[in-house]
């Protein structure tokens, strides 16, 4: 017995559907969801006519803008610094490279930061360095404080609770 959905040819495990569409039909309530909303349409972001996949842009500029919140690419200005892998930030600093949230902490303070210092970025994006994202927490502990209140702002959110 093949599947009931219209034009699905695949063998039916649950509920008369195939896997796949049953699982959509559980997650979704649909068995023809698809998380690419905007099949057949060119990317909104300037210059750029790749397909879009999900939410009117192609994936490089969806993840670019889930990432760093902008479209462009960031290049740096040659010698400025780079991008590491990890998504922080290196800058070239007296005759060395230094990570730039710990830089533009240091200037802030005035001095070096304290033995075991760690900066915090609020909105989670390592690469954005920009006024009122960076907080200097004196410990890891305190650190890890942090993340855990977020987390439990985010649920609290999520269920509706933050009323």
């Amino acid at each position: 017995m093949s599947c009931i959905v219209d034009g699905c040819e695949k063998p039916a495990r649950k509920k008369k559907m195939c896997c796949q569409h049953y699982e959509r039909v559980k997650k979704y309530g649909d068995p023809h969801f698809t998380k690419f909303y905007n099949k057949g349409t060119t990317c909104v972001a300037p210059g750029c006519t790749a397909p879009a996949v999900t939410l009117r842009v192609c994936m490089a500029h969806y993840h670019r803008m889930y990432d760093r919140g902008t479209y462009d690419r960031l290049i740096a200005p040659k010698g400025s610094g780079y991008t590491a892998p990890n998504g922080y930030r290196y800058i070239f600093v007296d005759g060395g490279y230094k990570l730039e949230h710990r830089h533009l902490a240091e200037k802030a303070l005035g001095r070096p930061l304290p033995e075991g210092a760690i900066v915090h970025h609020v909105n989670g994006r390592r690469g954005d360095n920009s006024y009122g994202n960076l907080v200097l927490c004196p410990n890891e502990r305190y650190h890890k404080l942090l993340h855990k209140r977020t987390a439990w702002y985010q649920i609290k959110a999520s269920l509706g609770l933050d009323r």
